[in-house]
């Protein structure tokens, strides 16, 4: 998030792009004001300057939900040897 330099609104990013220019670590953005008086658009430069802590290692984790919806629907549903009482008719 970033103030609207005119008014002192919030400003939401509408486009950004990596800079062509050096250092690399520098993100153009465009902004425009919420304000719909001011409307005003303008351009900021960030820079990434330092890490303010860094792991040790990075150990990679699988996450959950790497299926699909149906994946999960399936596991859901009993088995028809596990139907219980109710003879399948879930909403008894």
């Amino acid at each position: 998030m970033f103030r609207c330099t005119r008014c002192g609104s919030v400003a939401h990013v509408r486009t950004s792009y990596p800079a062509t220019i050096q250092p690399t670590n520098t993100v153009i953005r465009y902004y425009q004001c919420t304000n719909i008086n001011c409307s005003h658009t303008f351009v900021t430069g960030e820079e990434f300057i330092r890490s303010v802590a860094t792991p040790r290692t990075i150990n990679p984790v699988t996450l959950p939900g790497q299926g699909t919806q149906l994946d999960f629907i399936d596991d859901t549903i009993p088995d028809d040897e596990n139907e219980g009482d109710n003879g399948g008719n879930f909403l008894a």
